[in-house]
């Protein structure tokens, strides 16, 4: 029911972010409007109110929701790639060799993800590139390993030792035979990495380490409005309320195909 009920929440939020520009007319970057346009509450004109620049807070929320998923996406494809062949490797190899590369895995997992991203661009600078390259960074070690623990198991099945068996090397092994076997496993995780990925990039974006102003995407409207949160509620509400119910989504995804 969990699986049912996030993919049509889902569903929903995509399709509204992919038609975005043909449901709003408004550009959601412009930072040129009249002053009477400026911290507009609720309407049928402005549907989330405008912020202190005359920006639709509806427009800046679809189009920022479609470059959150972008950046969420890609950094998740990127932490999927990198920690599967880590984790893979890892399990495969055993003995020593896993055991060194599992504690470097723990090692960086010590340390807080905001925290590691945060030094990263404060020490190199901010920007989309690398915002998603810190992201990908800091976001594999859990698919490692996971992916290890399923290699792990899958060493022991009768089909593969069947298959080391017969002289199969290590490449075939791993890609034809271990690998497409922790596919279930890599998709749930994958999925719950999503939700994560939203936050810590909102997070990184509200603090101006992350996306840009005046490029819209939901922590940068959150930024926008956390100065007259008390008399222009509405510029972080719908934000925050996107991101929530988002992640939420996500969640119910993950959890649901766990269970499956």
């Amino acid at each position: 029911m969990n699986l049912l009920i996030g993919l049509v929440i889902l569903g929903f939020i995509l399709v509204l972010a992919l038609t975005a520009p043909w449901i709003t007319r408004y550009d959601p970057n412009a930072l040129e409007a009249p002053a009477a346009t400026r911290y507009l509450s609720p309407s049928w004109q402005h549907l989330f109110g405008t912020d202190q620049f005359g920006r639709d807070v509806c427009a800046r929320v679809l189009h920022g929701g479609r470059l959150s998923l972008c950046i969420a996406l890609a950094v998740v494809f990127g932490a999927v790639f990198f920690g599967s062949l880590y984790g893979a490797i890892s399990g495969y190899l055993g003995g020593v060799w896993d055991q060194l590369l599992m504690r470097f895995v723990d090692m960086l997992l010590a340390f807080p993800i905001v925290f590691l991203a945060t030094t990263v661009m404060a020490l190199f600078g901010t920007g989309l590139k690398w915002l998603v390259m810190i992201l990908i960074l800091t976001s594999w070690m859990d698919v490692a390993r996971v992916v290890r623990a399923e290699i792990l198991a899958l060493k022991a099945r009768p089909f593969i030792l069947k298959a080391r068996a017969t002289g199969l090397n290590t490449q075939r092994l791993l890609f034809r035979h271990l690998l497409p076997n922790t596919f279930a496993a890599i998709t749930a995780i994958a999925v719950l990495r999503v939700a994560d990925v939203i936050l810590i990039e909102s997070a990184l974006s509200f603090l101006g380490l992350g996306v840009q102003p005046p490029t819209a995407s939901w922590g940068t409207i959150l930024n926008d409005g956390k100065a007259v949160l008390a008399t222009a509620w509405w510029i972080t509400t719908f934000p925050g309320l996107a991101i929530i119910v988002t992640v939420l989504s996500f969640n119910m995804i993950g959890e649901g195909m766990q269970h499956r």
